[in-house]
């Protein structure tokens, strides 16, 4: 969905470009065998386009291609990571930028040997041209993964750590800590407050931080959408069939997988759709933030430190408890008028500031160029 917003974006711009795609199951399962078969087509691509820069999403330049390969091409290679910090054991080569959602994420890439990791937002995929008047078929919607792990990987991580009673001990409370919903606590605060112990290596340490990012993600998911269900609730995902104890309410509340072609339609439909950052969406936005405000849908969402993307009250409305999310929810589909202000102004706002045109912007300013058909401010690149 961000490759096709940028691609999307760019001839507006007068700017070309050419979309590459790959599989990314086939890029961690088979590795440079795979990469044997994508490379004619990409040599043949970066040949004959001769671009000025290469963007791909979650890995850098080593995962896909080899360094004679990068030598040959005079363009900057620029990496977005949009979720999970993904661990690459390759190193980076030399000229390499991230483009990082947190700025937690910074000093992490630092230390792997990211030569221009810096903050790069998200934006919203898709913006309507009109915002549609919601049918409210749905009360309350949400829309994403629980993010909990297989319960196979979930062993294996358990299994791996046998023999380390200290961070056993730490992983099994860090887990508990972080899946009770406190926006001000969030997994970047906690590992600095209490370092994770009986680690010898980076990957062994992103390997706890991401168990922890995904199981406090999800059970903080489950917790705050369960005090919710009641109020007519339907959940969107592909994940949570598997994740959900059998007594859970939530059961009765899901539809599945949101397939990505469709994924713009459910905002007709929607009267409130509710936001739940992970433990790691500290410093910027997902991209439902954006998406359900761009397609003129009303917004609650968590993480009061992003108003500085979404005035609080007019533009979107904000909560900090398990308590307010349940008043706030009942309140406003009781208060429909109400409601529509709000994602009216969202949508005028998310329109003006926050589409993939200034997410070009925004790049374009940080590797010292001028964004082609964008105006002054902005090329400025404006620092919410």
């Amino acid at each position: 969905m961000h490759v096709q917003a940028i691609a999307r974006e760019l001839p507006a711009l007068g700017i070309e470009s050419r979309v590459l795609p790959l599989n990314r199951y086939r890029v961690e399962a088979e590795g440079r065998a795979y990469r044997r078969r994508y490379e004619p087509q990409l040599l043949t691509l970066l040949d004959g386009f001769a671009p000025d820069l290469i963007v791909s999403y979650g890995y850098h330049a080593p995962v896909l291609v080899e360094r004679d390969l990068y030598g040959r091409v005079p363009a900057r290679w620029l990496q977005v990571v949009t979720t999970v910090a993904y661990f690459d054991t390759a190193g980076y080569f030399p000229g390499e930028h991230t483009g990082l959602i947190d700025r937690h994420l910074i000093p992490i890439y630092q230390r792997r040997g990211a030569p221009h990791p810096f903050y790069l937002p998200l934006m919203a995929n898709y913006v309507a041209g009109t915002p549609p008047v919601p049918d409210r078929r749905f009360p309350v919607v949400f829309v994403g993964n629980s993010f909990g792990l297989p319960a196979a990987e979930i062993a294996h991580f358990h299994n791996r750590w046998q023999g380390r009673p200290r961070l056993q001990q730490y992983i099994a409370q860090a887990e508990h800590d972080l899946s009770r919903f406190d926006p001000a606590t969030h997994l970047y605060n906690y590992l600095e407050a209490q370092p994770i112990p009986e680690v010898s290596t980076p990957e062994e340490e992103y390997a706890v931080f991401r168990y922890l990012y995904c199981q406090a993600t999800a059970a903080r998911r489950r917790r705050l959408l369960e005090r919710i269900a009641p109020c007519g609730l339907h959940i969107f995902g592909g994940d949570w069939q598997n994740y959900l104890p059998p007594d859970s309410p939530l059961l009765a509340t899901l539809h599945g997988y949101l397939p990505i072609h469709e994924a713009a339609k459910i905002f007709q439909y929607g009267h409130i759709f509710v936001n739940l950052h992970t433990i790691g969406h500290v410093t910027g936005p997902n991209m439902r933030f954006f998406n359900v405000p761009g397609m003129g849908g009303f917004q609650i969402s968590d993480v009061p430190g992003f108003a500085s993307f979404l005035e609080p009250g007019t533009e979107t409305v904000y909560y900090t408890s398990e308590d307010e999310i349940a008043d706030r929810v009942r309140y406003y589909r009781e208060h429909p008028a109400e409601a529509d202000e709000i994602r009216l102004r969202g949508y005028e706002r998310v329109k003006r500031d926050w589409t993939y045109r200034a997410w070009i912007a925004r790049v374009f300013h940080e590797l010292g160029a001028r964004a082609p058909g964008v105006t002054t401010s902005e090329n400025e690149s404006p620092s919410p």
